[in-house]
């Protein structure tokens, strides 16, 4: 979702790096070309081969120690991180990540989940106008949709990571299961 948003706002080119290659291949199944495989590749080398100066932004998804210090690596000096993930356990910074902001005159700066008062600005509200106007399409980020008497079942699958999942989707009946999938192709 995060690189679909990341195109909807201009961005030329946008990396995605994940450990999980069924991640990897979903990424790549929606057109997002330039993934990285961060127990195989170094994503911070890659970026740097990519732009030759380093990313303007770079978001921390993961909420890991590790993927914090690859995207201070991997942004430009004067560039942006974002950091966006969940941390399951202690963060840790090195020496040399520090410097990395230091010495790049990094910005880093937060986010939680989303708004949705009117002030700033209501982000659940620009979803729904993006999706309106055609500037983002969420639905093929679906990857199952469930019937309410299959919720235990698919809430468990979810739990226990027992298959690939990025959304799933409850619908009432067959009926808006099928619409849901006629809207995702259309």
């Amino acid at each position: 979702m995060l690189a679909k948003w990341a195109y909807a706002w201009g961005a030329s080119r946008v990396l995605l790096s994940d450990i999980d290659p069924a991640k990897l291949a979903f990424a790549r199944s929606l057109g997002f070309s330039d993934t990285v495989n961060a127990l195989e590749e170094d994503a911070a080398e890659q970026v740097l081969r990519i732009t030759g100066r380093g990313a303007d932004v770079a978001v921390e998804g993961a909420g890991a120690g590790a993927s914090l210090e690859v995207c201070l690596k991997a942004v430009r000096s004067f560039g942006r991180v974002v950091l966006m993930g969940n941390p399951a356990s202690e963060m840790r910074l090195s020496q040399q990540g520090y410097w990395e902001i230091l010495r790049k005159q990094l910005t880093l700066k937060g986010t939680w989940n989303s708004g949705y008062a009117s002030l700033p600005k209501n982000e659940w509200k620009l979803v729904v106008e993006a999706m309106a106007a055609g500037r983002i399409e969420l639905l093929p980020l679906v990857t199952h949709r469930v019937p309410l008497d299959g919720l235990n079942d698919a809430l468990e699958m979810m739990r226990d990571r027992s298959a690939f999942h990025n959304k799933v989707m409850f619908c009432h009946s067959e009926e808006e299961q099928d619409e849901s999938r006629r809207i995702g192709s259309a």
